[in-house]
């Protein structure tokens, strides 16, 4: 009934009052001196004739407003509301959460967003999952019918700063590991050590979930050349470290023949890791400095682990060089080759001389097929080749001319 009401004759108002609303200015200091600023008579006169309007009209724009805001501070974001509404009616926050942008900050609840997705994803919301299903099938951002039909993903990351104000990778980072420390205490029992099937068994798990999720809003953002935060991607590999945590707490099984969930579940963020990492060359944004960022972390926390498979480690690192050799030469990547060099020469803060990393590193430059990267008629390095050679192979200590 509530719901009803409020969907019928409040959501237009709501959004109305938002849009209306004056845009947030980061460089506006009008804040601090607002309690001692005195009003002008125009001020003063205009705020009389606000009152009296509003009394004599209660259907006005300004009564509107009031009871907007209202509901929007005092009903919508109520947690009891928020928990029991979200999974009923998903759609009638969407519809408000599409005026959410960074530009109307100070207008709307900054906690509303995150409550309401911690309750989709608690409850696996078969909503939003729908749409995460759809969104699989386009790698390069979303086409404008897919956002038409798909309000949940739409009110979040169509523009993409509604991403950003309201930190919305915060509950999917979050339950996620929640979850897989939850799966911790089952051991090998979890359902995450079973073999990996297919992608059925993985929809599950809120951690499946959470990471079809950051990979949609890191591509829309690369596409869309959005250059605010950096939706710390450092909940990205920290779902990867807690998942070798299990691994450690728990040995899995023949973990070198056998892929598990687990194992393929870290595989997936790797691949969608390399993938932005391609796309961010390609439309020349800066997005590429959290992502190699982000990629030297899991190079140093999966090296480290005894249980993940030491031909897997050798993929991953494998991936990188072919990467820093394969990649399109754009405007950017000079760039990225030089971030590159840094997470190839110590991958993260954490990495010291004495890890395994660089014995596996090793293990890959000899087998690294080198070929491709000479020419033919002077058999002479390209020109990035011989960079990497300087600037990695040889200050690792590593022979440059092994075939």
């Amino acid at each position: 009934m509530l719901l009803d009401i409020l969907e019928r004759y409040h959501i237009k108002d709501i959004c109305n009052y938002i849009t209306r609303t004056k845009d947030y200015d980061p460089e506006s200091e009008d804040w601090l001196f607002e309690g001692f600023k005195e009003k002008t008579f125009k001020e003063k006169l205009m705020n009389f004739w606000n009152r009296f309007w509003r009394h004599t009209n209660p259907y006005s724009r300004y009564n509107k407003n009031s009871y907007a805001s209202f509901v929007l501070h005092n009903i919508i974001n109520d947690p009891a509301f928020v928990s029991l509404a979200s999974n009923i009616r998903p759609y009638f926050f969407a519809d408000i959460f599409i005026t959410f942008k960074l530009k109307k900050r100070n207008s709307f609840p900054t906690e509303l967003v995150n409550q309401y997705l911690t309750e989709l994803l608690k409850h696996k919301n078969f909503w939003l999952i729908k749409e995460l299903k759809q969104s699989d099938n386009f790698d390069i951002g979303q086409p404008d019918w897919f956002f038409k039909e798909n309000r949940v993903i739409a009110a979040l990351i169509q523009d993409v700063s509604v991403a950003d104000v309201n930190e919305i990778w915060k509950p999917f980072g979050e339950e996620a590991i929640k979850e897989i420390e939850s799966e911790r205490n089952l051991g090998t029992d979890s359902r995450l050590y079973q073999q990996y099937r297919n992608d059925d068994m993985l929809w599950e798990f809120k951690v499946f979930i959470s990471i079809k999720f950051f990979n949609i809003l890191l591509i829309e953002s690369i596409v869309k050349k959005y250059s605010g935060t950096h939706f710390f991607l450092s909940y990205y590999w920290h779902i990867t470290e807690s998942i070798l945590q299990n691994f450690t707490a728990s040995p899995p099984k023949d973990f070198e023949e056998v892929e598990s969930a687990n194992h393929h579940l870290v595989k997936i963020m790797n691949d969608n890791l390399f993938h932005w990492l391609d796309l961010s060359n390609k439309y020349e944004t800066d997005r590429f400095y959290d992502i190699i960022r982000c990629i030297g972390n899991q190079l140093d926390c999966i090296s480290k682990n005894l249980f993940f498979g030491e031909a897997r480690k050798i993929d991953l690192i494998e991936r990188v060089l072919s990467i820093y050799c394969n990649i399109d030469e754009k405007g950017k990547t000079n760039i990225i080759r030089d971030e590159l060099d840094s997470i190839l020469l110590k991958p993260s803060m954490l990495t010291r001389s004495t890890d395994p990393y660089y014995k596996y590193f090793n293990k890959v430059w000899e087998r690294f097929d080198k070929i491709p990267h000479r020419g033919y008629v002077h058999n002479t390095d390209f020109e990035y080749f011989s960079r990497l050679k300087e600037k990695v192979i040889i200050p690792l200590g590593l022979n440059p001319d092994v075939n």
